[in-house]
């Protein structure tokens, strides 16, 4: 994936329009039969697929364990019951499928959107949840810490018209330090680096402005990537859900 620039009337693939839209039709309807299959349900955690997505394409390998936990991945956040702190690493064929695919999803959609949560700092902020891959701990550095290559490759994405909104519970200003455009970036928790958009407290209350914004980007988009966080049922979980249905 490179710059979105392209010649009139041609797709990135080199497809027409007309073959681009039809592409997107086509994989929309795909994913509206397979919801409707379930119900009008999302996949529960006994799902074969739950680990791969509805629409994956390759074999549904089981994932490898890197780490085994019967503990909820945070203490201050509750989740489902079968949800744990333990953690997976896809088997190589695995993961390259999901590449290939994710790609694909990219491409086709109009309003793509990244929420995030502490996962993708905790390798320089520190760790939140309940880890035993990441031992970091709290580094103390807060406004000194630099951009993981998480933020490096999602703020490329963005400068090339790949990604369109991001929406960031964590305070840090990691993706605007890698490059992400600051005016698509909705620090819908607050941030440590604007005084005019102070940290709120899981008690607090959404500032107005954030709020909306959230609501835009969750109205606007087709496709959001989840990452570093466990959607333990925050209010800005409905980014990634509301999208979904």
């Amino acid at each position: 994936l490179m710059s979105r620039t392209r010649p009139p009337g041609v797709s990135r693939e080199g497809m027409t329009a007309d073959e681009e839209v039809n592409q997107r039709t086509a994989m929309l309807a795909q994913l509206a039969a397979v919801y409707k299959g379930r119900g009008g349900h999302f996949m529960t955690h006994t799902d074969p697929l739950f680990m791969h997505g509805a629409i994956y394409r390759g074999r549904p390998e089981k994932p490898k364990t890197l780490w085994a936990s019967d503990n909820k991945p945070r203490k201050d956040h509750d989740a489902s019951s079968w949800l744990t702190a333990s953690e997976f690493e896809d088997q190589p064929d695995v993961m390259r499928h999901k590449v290939a695919q994710l790609a694909q999803l990219i491409r086709l959609s109009r309003h793509t959107v990244v929420y995030s949560g502490a996962g993708i700092s905790a390798s320089v902020v520190g760790q939140a949840a309940r880890s035993g891959t990441n031992k970091c701990g709290w580094t103390g550095c807060k406004t000194a810490a630099a951009p993981t290559p998480t933020h490096h490759a999602l703020a490329m994405l963005g400068r090339n018209g790949w990604i369109h909104g991001w929406v960031q519970q964590n305070h840090d200003g990691l993706p605007q330090k890698a490059g992400f455009p600051q005016e698509r970036i909705c620090e819908v928790h607050g941030s440590w680096f604007d005084p005019s958009n102070p940290v709120v407290k899981y008690s607090g209350s959404l500032k107005d402005q954030e709020y909306a914004w959230m609501e835009q980007e969750t109205q606007t988009a087709d496709l959001v990537l989840v990452m570093g966080t466990s959607l333990g049922g925050l209010c800005a979980d409905q980014v990634a859900s509301e999208c979904a249905e």
